[in-house]
């Protein structure tokens, strides 16, 4: 008998040990790479081909300056294709001077729209200064660029116009937008057109239009576009400067995530909300927000077919929120953030969002991609969890983007505050439980803001009435501790706005909206206010 009791044990620990791993038994590990000769990069476009990563336009400098006349000078555009190849540290540039004016001026811009489709590198405008036109532009053009060849020819130093395929139309002047594919159709997300020099004040200097759409095409075997028809909607998809992700289901098909980006119409202020896109159009996510990473950051996709799970991590960035000893703070200047999150959508559909325990060594990742490392043998474009091998596994790489010295320097930036970063980190999953916490507040129904009134410059509060109805009560802790509490109110089903404005003085204030309904419901934040 002894020895049967011995025997279910190890049966059990057999079993248990073949469990398949989930998200949470790996923990992310940044490692630094530190290459010579590889410059301060920002807001590029990349490619990769033979284990070489090949860069292309950006910023040599920091975040843009707040005057017009110094903003995105064209002593920092980033005249030079650079290759890299990460293994042997090995860096190549070659000058585009020899090209055509045309081609020459995309090729420097900064916040293009570019995706890889096979061996070739496609490029969908940018902004930057136009030579032909004498003033900086979003530039009208799709770019077909062969991989192996131009990859070559910097190593050569000898990038030649045919290398390039360039198309022109309106339809592609677009910057700060995403460009992705699924199957053989390609998705041009969001963005804008910006025309002129840049003010902060929105002074005549400039011209801007929104695309608020889903621009749709394919490329056919000459490098030609054929448009299909877009997807338009105003109230999804007037933002830019996003992440726009691939995604799986639990069916195995692909399709589009487009997380947060900027600007509301109401507010300069990021969109919390995220939109799914596939051929059949575009839906809202109603039941999630997205608090940790606004602007376009790193991102990863990694989905976990035991659970059915897509898992999406976020590396550092710009965003309206940040976390202070578990606490949610709100910062209306919209600061630089380490934080490393997490968004995860279930078998069921509904998601939620995590804040990891690893931050950014750095106030780092806007204006910076991820970069795959090919040779894990993995799906290309979303890592398959139990295909991970190894307790050590790369997934790939950070390079670049700005980082910046203070959370919060746009307006007092005279372009000492940031710098473009020249470094590399390599990304690990490494096989390590990892507490991730749930930021409750990405899926609490209260969907409580601070907004600010912009005739009154005062702050009020906006709050979402649960089904069911209920009793609201609202307090908060003023910066010099003077406390405030509502009557309970009974409020039906809906979007609400509180009759009371906050203080006016600037400062942190701790507010705290409770309802009793069918349930208790409780959100609690921070507000920094300018």
């Amino acid at each position: 008998m002894k020895y049967w009791f011995i025997a279910l044990i190890c049966l059990a620990q057999s079993a248990f040990s073949q469990q398949p791993l989930t998200i949470d038994d790996y923990s992310v590990v940044l490692r630094p790479l530190e290459i010579e000769g590889l410059m301060g990069l920002q807001s590029y476009s990349f490619g990769q081909y033979d284990g070489k990563i090949l860069f292309i336009g950006g910023r040599l400098d920091g975040l843009h300056r707040r005057q017009p006349w110094a903003s995105f000078d064209s002593i920092g555009h980033n005249n030079q294709i650079v290759v890299l190849d990460p293994k042997t540290h090995e860096v190549w540039k070659a000058g585009i001077g020899s090209l055509s004016i045309e081609l020459r001026d995309q090729l420097k811009a900064t916040n293009s729209c570019f995706t890889q489709f096979g061996n070739n590198l496609i490029l969908a405008g940018g902004y930057g200064m136009s030579e032909k036109a004498q003033d900086h532009i979003t530039f009208p053009y799709l770019t077909v660029i062969d991989l192996p060849a131009l990859i070559a020819a910097v190593q050569k130093n000898e990038v030649l116009e045919e290398q390039f395929i360039r198309n022109e139309h309106a339809s592609f002047a677009v910057t700060g937008g995403q460009l992705q594919v699924l199957g053989d159709i390609f998705y041009l997300v969001g963005g804008h057109r910006f025309d002129g020099r840049y003010n902060p004040m929105n002074g005549p200097s400039f011209t801007q239009t929104y695309t608020s759409a889903v621009r749709r095409f394919r490329i056919n075997e000459a490098g030609k576009p054929e448009f299909l028809p877009a997807f338009e909607s105003a109230e999804l998809f007037h933002r830019r400067d996003m992440n726009t992700v691939l995604q799986q289901n639990e069916k195995g098909e692909l399709y589009l995530t487009t997380f947060s980006g900027v600007f509301r119409e109401d507010a300069d202020l990021p969109f919390l909300n995220a939109v799914h896109t596939d051929a059949n159009g575009m839906t809202e996510q109603t039941d999630f927000r997205q608090f940790y990473n606004h602007y376009h950051c790193p991102d990863v996709g990694i989905y976990d077919a035991a659970t059915k799970e897509m898992h999406t991590l976020f590396f550092g960035g710009i965003a309206q929120y940040y976390d202070s000893l578990g606490i949610l703070v709100q910062d209306n200047n919209v600061p630089f953030t380490k934080a490393i999150s997490r968004v995860t959508r279930t078998a069921a559909g509904t998601m939620s969002e995590y804040r990891l325990p690893v931050e950014m060594p750095l106030l780092l990742g806007a204006g910076s991609e991820f970069i795959p490392a090919r040779t894990t043998g993995l799906t290309e474009r979303i890592f398959q969890l139990q295909q991970l091998r190894g307790d050590s596994v790369k997934l790939g790489y950070l390079f670049g983007g700005i980082s910046s010295s203070e959370k919060n320097i746009f307006w007092i930036n005279e372009g000492k505050e940031s710098v473009a970063y020249n470094g590399l980190f390599e990304v690990f999953l490494v096989k390590r439980p990892s507490v991730a916490v749930k930021n409750e507040n990405s899926n609490s129904p209260l969907k409580v803001i601070v907004e600010k009134d912009e005739k009154n410059t005062r702050y009020y509060i906006d709050y979402t009435m649960p089904e069911g109805g209920g009793t609201v009560s609202i307090s908060w802790t003023s910066p010099t501790g003077k406390k405030y509490a509502s009557k309970p109110k009974k409020v039906s089903v809906g979007e609400h706005t509180f009759s009371k404005y906050l203080p006016k003085a600037p400062g942190i204030y701790q507010i705290e909206v409770s309802v009793k309904g069918r349930r208790d419901e409780y959100w609690k934040q921070f507000v920094i206010l300018e």
